[in-house]
């Protein structure tokens, strides 16, 4: 009919509206700040697109350098992040078949994510990834009687050895039921192997809880994702409540307890260590360098708000 038909084309307007906007797009590169579109005078070339090929690598999340100065517009671009931006359906049915299998057969699983030693022995000293050490750290967050716990980890793929024939993960596996990539070879054999990972964040995204490694972007993103699930199941009309903490020190006071108030982050999502940083999920804070170290609540939080 004409009006569907004005209906459609008020929509496709409104999207361009939104991907050519009036309002002003500020982007913050890692040189100097520089105005979308204008020169920047410390490199002599001009900011059209800050994603291209010929940009250095972006490792850090797209809102710590894309600002929309029009709040609804701001929370468009970042539903549009979110809905699009995404891994394809077969890896999205790949993990799904994996959790269908572990909440089938286990019922409520936990996720932990373990990098390889060289990155506490060469990058990040404050960050523990010895089995021995993890398991007083995640203690008081995945008790051990009953927790059956999915393992996402790179440290077979740096090791010369097979989870068949090694006993690294053992001071785990003596409190812990755990389930690592390997047992759903059948769910993974068929893919491309560089699948594995986008899957076991989603695997992990889908836990009851999950406990991360501090700075790591693999871990980064399933809080993401995370954020993104806790704000869809959010009553919309109410908003969530936001208690920012910014002192370091009371910070540090609410991690010697443990309860799950909403408390303007996601609930039951976790690091490891470093202690001062194990419960940085559960409070909203504000961007802050560096920051590739972890996600902020301002990707999730009430992003759905005047979606209509």
């Amino acid at each position: 009919s004409s009006s569907t038909n004005n209906n459609n084309n008020n929509n496709n307007n409104k999207e361009k509206e939104f991907l050519y906007p009036n309002s002003i797009l500020l982007h913050l590169p890692t040189t100097t700040p520089a105005w979308a579109g204008e020169s920047n005078t410390a490199t002599s070339t001009t900011i059209t697109n800050p994603l291209s090929p010929s940009s250095s690598l972006l490792e850090v999340p797209f809102y710590t350098f894309f600002f929309q100065d029009n709040p609804i517009q701001d929370l468009l671009l970042k539903r549009m992040i979110r809905d699009t931006i995404r891994y394809n359906d077969v890896i999205i049915c790949a993990a799904a078949r994996i959790i269908d299998w572990l909440r089938s057969n286990v019922g409520h699983y936990h996720a932990l994510h373990i990098r390889h030693p060289n990155y506490e022995e060469n990058y990040h000293r404050d960050v523990h990834t010895h089995p021995e050490w993890l398991v007083h750290d995640i203690a008081k967050y995945l008790p051990p009687v009953g927790s059956h716990i999915y393992i996402a980890t790179d440290y077979y793929y740096f090791s010369n050895t097979t989870i068949d024939n090694d006993n690294w993960f053992d001071p785990l596996r003596e409190k812990y039921t755990l389930y690592f990539q390997s047992d759903f070879r059948g769910v993974l054999q068929s893919l491309p192997s560089y699948y594995t990972e986008m899957i076991e964040q989603l695997v992990c995204a889908r836990a009851e809880v999950f406990v991360g490694t501090w700075y790591s972007s693999f871990s980064s993103y399933v809080h993401r994702l995370r954020g993104y699930y806790f704000n869809s199941n959010s009553v919309q009309q109410q908003p969530q409540r936001l208690v920012v903490i910014e002192d370091k020190k009371k910070i540090e006071r609410n991690n010697n307890s443990h309860d799950d108030d909403d408390d303007g982050g996601i609930p039951n999502s976790y690091y490891s260590s470093p202690k001062a940083q194990q419960q940085e999920m559960k409070y909203y804070r504000s961007i802050r360098k560096p920051f590739s170290m972890r996600e902020f609540p301002v990707a999730w939080r009430n992003i759905d708000q005047q979606s209509q």
